[in-house]
């Protein structure tokens, strides 16, 4: 894939944020274009950095900050406490806990 080959080995930006910085970076340097003098320069600096930090994965700020975006792994379910986390545990997929019938 295209944007693996441009990401930066040391990548700190998810992949949902990389999408929403390239497009956002691509309409700033088109608005850019279409503006004058300062605000149009402005504008294009701007888009420039976005479309950067989306291609290759790599915000100076996140590295300053100690922030890593690429390499966390999200659950949708939250955070598990440690009641849960020791039932999960305790039974395996492989080893379901045995059922009485009612007679």
């Amino acid at each position: 894939m295209l944007l693996e080959r441009l990401t930066s080995r040391h990548a700190n930006v998810g992949a949902g944020e990389r999408i929403a910085s390239s497009v956002a970076g691509l309409g700033l340097v088109l608005a850019g274009f279409t503006r004058h003098r300062l605000v149009g320069f402005t504008l294009v600096g701007l888009g420039a950095a976005l479309l950067q930090r989306g291609i290759r994965g790599r915000c100076p700020i996140y590295g300053a900050l100690g922030i890593d975006h690429f390499n966390t792994v999200s659950t949708d379910d939250g955070p598990i406490d440690v009641v849960e986390q020791a039932s999960l545990e305790s039974f395996p997929a492989s080893d379901a806990p045995a059922r009485r019938s009612v007679s």
